[in-house]
This record gives C-alpha cells, structure tokens and sequence, in this order.
C-alpha cells in the first residue's frame, strides 16, 4: 500500500475524532451519574477500546511519531493552543491548530 497523502489522512482523522468525541461525551455522561474513574472496571475497556483504535488509525495514515495520542491526549483535540501555536518539525515551527494541519504533519514526519 502506498502513503496516505495529506488529504486522505485528513478524511481518515476526521472519522477518527467523530468516534473518540462521542466516547468521551458518553464517559462524561457516565461520571456525572457514577463518579467511575476510566480505569475503574466499568469504564476501563471502552478506555483500552478508544486506545486501539487510535493506535490502529495511527499505523493506517503512518504516524510512527504518535502525533494521534499527542492530538487527543495532550492537545485535546486541538484545544490545548499553547501545545498547538508552535510545533517543531523538521527544524521549522509550525502550528497544528486543526486536522488539516495534522495530516500534514504527520505525512510530513513519517519514517522513510
């Protein structure tokens, strides 16, 4: 299979954050009501299920450097500005402010 060009991973990313939103939406429905933390056993395999698949979509679009995780847990889907405003890659600063962006850096630092 060849590489993803940007645009393709872009669609795969989108579909990607629409399925992680809405698990985390109904996680948050659920503590409101049981205060259960993602590790308790009753959350803790759709937590274990939401990490697969995003490891599975990064081996997809060929994110070696875990830019997915980055994105979803660090920079809350792209919420967090002082983890998007300035991102170094390949030397240059460059800011992951939307899915566009990521895609591209992601394609931008794959390995060869």
């Amino acid at each position: 299979m060849s590489a993803m060009t940007p645009l393709e991973v872009e669609r795969r990313l989108k579909v990607w954050r629409e399925h992680i939103v809405a698990v985390e939406a109904a996680y948050d429905a659920l503590y409101a009501l049981t205060k259960a933390s993602p590790e308790s056993s009753l959350c803790a395999p759709s937590s274990a299920l939401s990490n697969a698949y995003t490891e599975a979509v990064a081996e997809i679009v060929g994110d070696s450097k875990e830019w997915l995780i980055w994105w979803w847990l660090e920079a809350r889907m792209g919420k967090h500005r002082l983890l998007t405003d300035s991102v170094q890659v390949r030397g240059l600063r460059v800011k992951v402010g939307s899915l566009r962006a990521l895609a591209r850096v992601i394609v931008e630092t794959r390995e060869p």
